[in-house]
Order: C-alpha cells, then structure tokens, then sequence
C-alpha cells in the first residue's frame, strides 16, 4: 500500500526535529549545524548534496561518544541511532521525515518533531527526554490500530517461546539456551527453532566471529545469520537472508514500556514492528503486527521469531553482567 503525502517536508519541518540526549553521542553542536544545512537547502529547494556529510556517515569532527575517555566527551550529545536514522532517511528520501496519512509511517528511531505551534525548541536534557518519552509512548499507544496481520510471541514452559497467531495457531516454537553465559540477556538466544509447517533449524554461532550466529537446515545449510546484537539501547543486530539481503531493527523509545521494534529492510520498507506487553523483563510477550502486502512465508517467521527478544535486550545496559 503507498503512503499518501499531504505535503512535502521543508526546512522547518527539520530544524523542529529533537533527538535524545545521552551522554556518549554525537557531538550536538555537529548535528545541529548539519540539520541547518539540510533545512537551507530544503528551503531553497535544492538536492540534497551535502558531499562526504552524508555519503560518508559519519564525517570526520562529528566523532561518537563512544570508547572517549570523560574529558573528551561532548558536554551535549545525541544518540547515534537516532542521528543515523535521521541521516539514513534524509539520504533516501525516506517518506518518515514528511507527513502522511499513512499508519505506518514516521520515525523508526528516538527523534520527534517539536509541535510547530509551539515555537519554543526545549534545550535542557531533561526537557528533550520527556517530550520524547511522551511521544514515543503516543506512538505505543498507536500501536492495536495499525493495519496488518498480527502475531504474538510469547512464554511456554521451561525455556521455550511460541510465536501464534491472533486465533492461537502455532507458528513456531523457540528453545532457548540454558548455559551460563556472560550476559543475563544472552538466555534470551534461541538455540533452535521448529517450524510447525516446515522443520526444525538448529543455531549455530560462527567460529571466530563475533556476535555472529548462523540458522542452519537439517543439512547444515546456513537460511539466516544474525550479526551483533540489540544492547545498552544500541540497536547493531542484522539479520542477513540467504540471498543476502538484510533486515535491521531500530528501536524507537526511552524504555521498554514505551518502545517499538521496527523490521526494515535494505531498501528502507518497513516489514514488522514489535511492542513488548506487560509482565516480568525476560517473560515478557511480544506482539507483532506485519505490514499489509508482505506475504506470512516460513522465512519471515523465522526472521520474526529470531528477532523478537532483539527489543527486550535492547535495553539491558552492559553493567548487568552475570
């Protein structure tokens, strides 16, 4: 289904864009000269060519926080996945930027536009947080009316997961593992996945590479392989098909009972988007609604079932360490 356009954005509709502050970000002086020139050339109608700013993401002076020790630390910074989603959907023309009447469409990641009626643009961090947390937790509520096929992936028994659909069909089940690993978050890992209409896939972690897990058929065949992780809200996790297209996930919101899940592929389409329920951190369930258009095969259920847990990790901070 296309979106429909009610207008286009223009460069107020950029410079009213907020991102959530944290400490280990880009720079915000940066960005915010970077979104002034974005919005320049938008009012002048002009391509949006900013050389290397864009086409090598992230330039050089607009360092992440990240592995800098406290004192070169940026006294104000953004977070990285909100400004790359930002830069990814100026780059692209990404329809999320411009209004639409379209349900599924606006920002996958932690920004917002400030209300245009209210011209005064928040500046404390604290200020920057709380209108996030409420729009974020707007578009949670937002969530049972978007359109689409909806699945739910929940709790069964000891150590094992069941994606359903709405009328309580079995999709697949989920094994987890059960070893002592290094992160709490890590048990949330599925071991195997069984497909009730399609066999069982066993995971497999990649030797000498990080992060790196391959589902593999019964006769050893890698389908999928998931690379990095979702963690201390950084949204890394890919997973790769075997026709090696890939699926990310950012994340959009300032905690779990707040927060969307959105499945994207390398074109820029949203496929899924996953909300967490109520419940206990690691028993949570998730529900799932897929995109009208994109058709329910085996392989986006295991994509689904894989990815899931992706957005209850996301906000597991690295401090919390078995």
């Amino acid at each position: 289904m296309a979106p429909s356009y009610s207008r286009r954005m223009t460069g107020d509709d950029v410079r009213s864009l907020v991102f959530l502050p944290k400490r280990w970000g880009y720079d915000a002086h940066e960005i915010e000269k970077l979104v002034e020139r974005i919005a320049i050339d938008l009012d002048a109608e002009l391509p949006l060519t900013l050389g290397r700013d864009l086409e090598e993401w992230p330039p050089k002076g607009i360092a992440r926080g990240t592995g800098l020790s406290p004192a070169e630390v940026p006294p104000k910074g953004y977070d990285v996945d909100a400004v790359d989603w930002f830069v990814e959907a100026v780059r692209t023309r990404n329809p999320d930027l411009e209004d639409s009447a379209d349900a599924w469409s606006g920002p996958v990641a932690a920004y917002a536009k400030w209300p245009l009626e209210d011209e005064r643009i928040p500046f404390t961090n604290a200020q920057l947080r709380n209108f996030l947390a409420k729009d974020c937790y707007n578009g949670w509520l937002r969530f049972p009316s978007l359109p689409g096929n909806r699945l739910l992936w929940t709790h069964k028994g000891v150590g094992g997961r069941e994606l359903r659909s709405l009328d309580g069909r079995v999709l697949a089940r989920v094994r987890r593992r059960h070893e002592r690993l290094r992160f709490r978050s890590e048990p949330h890992i599925a071991k195997s996945i069984e497909l009730v209409e399609g066999g069982r896939f066993t995971v497999r972690e990649v030797p000498d590479e990080a992060r790196t897990s391959d589902l593999l058929d019964w006769d050893g065949s890698a389908l999928l392989r998931l690379t990095g992780v979702h963690f201390d809200r950084r949204a890394r996790a890919v997973i790769q098909l075997a026709d090696h297209r890939e699926i990310r996930f950012p994340v959009r919101g300032t905690r779990r009972t707040n927060a969307l899940m959105t499945a994207i592929d390398e074109m820029g389409n949203c496929i899924a988007r996953f909300r967490a329920g109520p419940g206990i951190t690691t028993e949570r369930p998730i529900e799932v609604v897929i995109r009208p258009g994109r058709e329910l095969t085996n392989e986006l259920i295991l994509v689904i079932a894989w990815a899931a847990p992706l957005l209850l990790t996301y906000f597991d901070p690295w401090g919390r360490a078995a």
